[in-house]
């Protein structure tokens, strides 16, 4: 391998704003590789951001529905900093994480909302705890890191407006 081919494989390229061009980006790298990816693909970003979407929906609209059922989760000095009612705090955030989760789920501002609730689940996990909870809400809370770090999938909203302006 020479120098010229090191530099071009460490040159990180720019994210892909538009379909066309991460569908000019894929054929480069087929004809780079001699490979032709699976044509389902492009659905694995979408799956997973659905997937966190219902998730998060699932554990909002449970605490808005019963929020004494989740009250015991919240250490008491929370709410004590807090100066509101653990069943205040419950509703906040049941609230957040279903208008955060309904706005991944459409694709709406997906980078800063991925951020945003992968953030909001680390703070959770960190007042958690290291146990079966605190793992799952990790793996769960990176998951969403990893939405954030991609980007906008080629089915979000986002993009599709972002198509539509050039």
């Amino acid at each position: 391998m020479n120098q010229e081919d090191s530099d071009d494989h460490h040159t990180p390229t720019k994210q892909p704003r538009t379909a066309q061009e991460e569908k000019q980006m894929l054929q480069r790298d087929q004809r780079a590789t001699g490979t032709s990816p699976p044509p389902y693909r492009r659905y694995a970003p979408l799956i997973l951001r659905l997937g966190i979407s219902v998730v998060f929906l699932w554990f909002g609209f449970t605490q808005l529905k019963n929020p004494a059922s989740w009250t015991r989760m919240v250490p008491a000095a929370v709410s004590s900093i807090l100066h509101i009612s653990t069943t205040t705090l419950i509703y906040l955030n049941g609230a957040f994480e279903v208008v955060m989760a309904t706005l991944l789920l459409l694709g709406l501002r997906t980078r800063l909302i991925a951020t945003l609730l992968a953030l909001h689940l680390l703070g959770i996990t960190s007042i958690v705890g290291y146990g079966p909870t605190g793992a799952r809400d990790l793996a769960l809370a990176l998951a969403t890191a990893s939405i954030a770090l991609a980007g906008p999938d080629s089915f979000c909203l986002d993009r599709k407006a972002n198509d539509a302006s050039t």
